[in-house]
């Protein structure tokens, strides 16, 4: 690339526009309407960003404008079913380099036995935390 401090490729300054068009009604791109275009259509089960800017603050507001290297973002696919009372969403973060992008590692753990695991330490600690102090015991006890 001619600038050396731009991240290759094209989508790289395009993050909000490709969050505008995830919350853009699929009619309004000539495509045929569907039940979830109505009553708020997708935003209804993604009301949240696809990313944001991460720095100094978990939620660093950025101007429209490329990514240049250093920069780091989320990357945040997820849905919310509110009347179910049920959501999920995988947050990543990602650096640009002069590379591409980078995923940066999260010390969370990503299969289903490690994460009960860590669910359960976290409770377990939480709740020592919590309770009256003649109640609480050192750990391992």
């Amino acid at each position: 690339m001619k600038n050396e401090g731009r991240v290759k490729g094209e989508i790289c300054g395009r993050w909000m526009e490709d969050h505008v068009v995830v919350h853009t009604p699929q009619t309004s791109r000539g495509r045929r309407r569907s039940s979830g275009d109505s009553e708020g259509g997708l935003f209804r089960l993604f009301p949240h960003g696809t990313s944001h800017h991460m720095g100094l603050d978990v939620h660093d507001v950025g101007p429209f404008r490329k990514f240049q290297k250093g920069m780091v973002v989320t990357v945040e696919a997820g849905i919310s079913i509110p009347q179910e009372g049920f959501g999920i969403r995988i947050e990543d973060r990602a650096a640009a380099t002069a590379e591409g992008w980078r995923v940066l590692p999260v010390a969370l753990p990503e299969d289903l036995e490690s994460m009960e695991s860590a669910i359960r330490e976290w409770v377990s600690e939480r709740s020592r935390s919590l309770a009256p102090s003649h109640l609480k015991t050192s750990p391992g006890q």
